[in-house]
């Protein structure tokens, strides 16, 4: 019996495939060491924002000063040139007095009662203001005196040309023929008024002008 040929190459042995080894991964090189890095530190939180008041309303509740308070030397500035307006006046009161022919004791009994009490008071706080002046040269500066002085020049001022004004005021109606007072009655009123009033206004207005040049 003949032998197909598909037989032999059915029973021939069949070899086997040889896979080819893998080939070798790259072993990575090892990196050096490092130290940790420490987290970079956190701002601390904010606080939670404080509730809105009413702003306002806080600031009426709190006092006001309604009048500035003096300093301690400028309370005594004070009583000095208290005592100094009412000297003034009385001087000024006693010779208008004299000049239009009151000389009862009566009509001069309170002016000179006002000098007697001020005059000492004056020259006493005059006298030790002076003396602290020179000891401490920056009292001169004190708000409180230079309110005072400012304030009393005002008022010399005033009087003086409050004065002068009724001087002319008079003379223009002698001119017009009208009656009052004699010219020279007024003339020595208005002269009165002039010295007294005026050396005020003249001693403050020197002192605060020496003030500014320093």
């Amino acid at each position: 019996m003949e032998e197909h040929p598909f037989n032999n190459f059915y029973q021939q042995p069949v070899a086997p495939t040889v896979q080819p080894p893998p080939a070798p991964q790259p072993v990575a090189s090892p990196q050096p060491w490092q130290p940790p890095v420490p987290p970079a530190p956190q701002p601390p939180p904010s606080p939670p924002p404080a509730p809105e008041s009413n702003s306002s309303a806080s600031r009426n509740d709190l006092p006001v000063a309604v009048v500035q308070a003096l300093s301690v030397r400028g309370v005594e500035y004070a009583m000095m040139t208290f005592s100094l307006w009412l000297i003034a006046g009385s001087i000024i009161w006693v010779l208008i007095a004299l000049v239009n022919g009151g000389t009862s004791f009566k009509l001069l009994v309170l002016p000179t009662a006002i000098l007697i009490a001020c005059v000492p008071v004056f020259g006493y706080l005059f006298l030790r203001l002076k003396k602290e002046e020179i000891a401490n040269p920056d009292l001169r500066f004190d708000p409180s005196k230079r309110r005072l002085s400012q304030f009393t020049q005002i008022i010399a001022f005033s009087a003086c040309l409050f004065n002068v004004i009724g001087f002319i005021y008079l003379v223009l109606q002698k001119v017009a023929g009208e009656s009052g007072p004699t010219i020279v009655k007024s003339l020595l009123t208005m002269l009165i008024v002039l010295v007294v009033a005026g050396g005020v206004l003249a001693y403050y207005w020197l002192d605060e002008h020496k003030l500014r040049a320093k």
